[in-house]
């Protein structure tokens, strides 16, 4: 079912899959003349084709869908009753519900969000108890008048755009799930060479002084230091061990105390065994 009204257009990009994309929506343009734009790229990349969607769309907010993604029923209700409750926000926040591989769901409500930029962006990136998706949170146009995706990021795209937003401008939320993301081991995120390539660039793209107030920028240590405890966690997984070993040694010479985060100490010191052995 197509969630469209008058006040909705919905826009199809087609980011050089390989799949029948193209015969779905033809389909489906045939059942909803008019209804539905389409256009085809060449695998550019997420960050790409959401800012080719911004380009093309004309509407007041934005809302993007992965592939993978599946807006529910009263998706679209849900964060209009949102906008219309806060007209002043620029970010509408509602809950999602996560699919596993298996096809086990979770429900994750709209998150609490504090006042005051550098609490919002604790709370998003290091306390992790805002939980952000696309798919579940409308933007205002506005916020790309001041900063896009950024296209070299093949991973971790919406790290940035998120916390830009949470840090600069009032965010509403709707704690009703409006879609289902369904959850892959072998995503973006989890690639061992995308989350390398980022690596200390997504740090510096976040904490960029032209875009972020100052107050939050005592906040980059921290972040610096879980950034690279988290690639040493991918490196982990994807048997790199001494990708594995130097980045959790990075984040010692950032911060000692990740010497508590006994996880990320275990799987460093499990590396270490196996380079050892070799």
């Amino acid at each position: 079912m197509i969630q469209k009204t008058s006040d909705v257009e919905l826009l199809v990009i087609n980011d050089g899959s390989t799949d029948s994309t193209d015969e779905e929506v033809g389909r489906l343009q045939e059942i909803y003349p008019g209804e539905i734009e389409y256009i085809k790229t060449e695998n550019v990349g997420l960050s790409a084709t959401r800012n080719r969607g911004i380009d093309e769309s004309s509407g007041a907010y934005i809302v993007f869908l992965d592939a993978d993604d599946a807006l529910l029923g009263n998706g679209l209700n849900v964060l209009r009753e949102g906008i219309a409750r806060a007209p002043h926000a620029k970010m509408v926040a509602a809950g999602h519900i996560s699919v596993s591989e298996s096809g086990s769901e979770v429900y994750h409500r709209g998150s609490t969000v504090p006042e005051g930029s550098c609490q919002r962006l604790r709370s998003y990136l290091l306390d992790k108890t805002i939980s952000l998706s696309n798919g579940a949170v409308a933007m205002h146009r506005d916020t790309f008048d001041k900063y896009r995706y950024k296209e070299e990021f093949k991973s971790s795209e919406d790290l940035p755009m998120f916390a830009f937003v949470l840090a600069n401008y009032p965010v509403v939320v709707e704690s009703k799930a409006v879609v289902k993301i369904h959850k892959h081991r072998d995503s973006m995120r989890h690639n061992v060479d995308t989350a390398k390539a980022v690596g200390e660039l997504l740090i510096n793209e976040i904490f960029d002084l032209g875009r972020m107030p100052v107050s939050v920028m005592g906040l980059k240590k921290a972040f610096t230091a879980q950034r690279y405890l988290s690639i040493s966690r991918t490196c982990f997984f994807g048997g790199d061990y001494s990708g594995c070993e130097s980045y959790y040694r990075k984040a010692l010479l950032v911060d000692w105390r990740v010497l508590f985060k006994l996880s990320y100490a275990r799987k460093a010191l499990k590396a270490w065994r196996y380079t050892r052995r070799k």
